[in-house]
């Protein structure tokens, strides 16, 4: 790879559509899961998403754009992922700790991890569906 195309890496683009995108395509990923629902919760459900993922998909398009991670081959996609499950894991780690506080019962913590683990693999797919639209090819 050259020198002139190392510099041409849409950062901007990368750090804007992330967070723009990224709690949305996280809610349709749950999506199938909340159709017996209705209507009502499904909207209430991705407006939601979008604005909790929110923080989390800045995370990642700030990471995905520092590495300057493309999609070359499958196995970048790991990268996003892994990228995505980061970013999405340690604010939903911290939020669990913060809301831990005074909670003394192991089931609570067990609950709040495994749904911190559960949240950040929606992170991870969320990040590697966008990497397919919004990260460069080559």
């Amino acid at each position: 790879m050259n020198k002139n195309n190392e510099s041409k890496y849409p950062t901007l683009k990368v750090i804007m559509l992330y967070p723009l995108l990224g709690g949305l395509v996280g809610g349709v990923v749950v999506l199938p899961f909340s159709l017996p629902a209705g209507l009502d919760w499904i909207a209430f459900l991705l407006i939601m998403a979008w604005l909790v993922g929110l923080t989390p998909a800045l995370f990642a398009g700030i990471m995905l754009a520092y590495f300057k991670i493309r999609i070359l081959n499958p196995e970048h996609y790991l990268k996003a992922f892994f990228i995505g499950w980061l970013a999405t894991l340690l604010p939903s780690l911290l939020t669990s700790l913060i809301a831990l506080i005074g909670e003394s019962s192991v089931n609570h913590l067990i609950r709040f991890v495994g749904g911190s683990i559960l949240f950040s693999i929606i992170g991870g797919v969320s990040s590697a569906i966008l990497a397919k639209f919004i990260l460069p090819k080559c």
